[in-house]
């Protein structure tokens, strides 16, 4: 004849303590089931999954050599490539603005006007 093996059971030891554990442990795996949630923002589009407010993914085609020494910065400086371009982003913005005297809305919004009038004028030498 074998022996036949015990199971314990603890339940009933921790559900005097605790309560109804069921319960408690299913409401705790509900909790921690999966990665945390970092905003409560509404998602537009695909690409902003996964970022925080105020970001975007996007994707770009860079030269090896320029993505390679931008890595290494972000490694020195111990930051986020990603950081790095968006400071690297805003410089270059604000520099082009301040060449063109103008906000970039303020530079499209003219170069808007102007194609407008071209195609008006257009239209009248072709009328002529």
């Amino acid at each position: 004849m074998a022996k036949e093996k015990k199971v314990k059971s603890f339940s009933s030891g921790i559900s005097t303590l605790l309560g109804d554990t069921e319960e408690l442990i299913s409401s705790l795996e509900k909790e921690t089931r999966g990665r945390p949630k970092t905003s409560t923002k509404v998602i537009k589009s695909s690409s902003e999954d996964g970022t925080k407010e105020g970001e975007t993914r996007a994707t770009f085609i860079v030269k090896k050599r320029a993505l390679d020494k931008l890595k290494k910065i972000a490694y020195y400086d111990r930051s986020m490539i990603k950081d790095i371009v968006n400071k690297a982003l805003e410089l270059f913005i604000s520099e082009y603005e301040k060449e063109m005297g103008k906000t970039i809305e303020e530079v499209l919004s003219d170069y808007e006007k102007e194609k407008k009038a071209l195609k008006k004028e257009k239209r009248q030498n072709k009328a002529l």
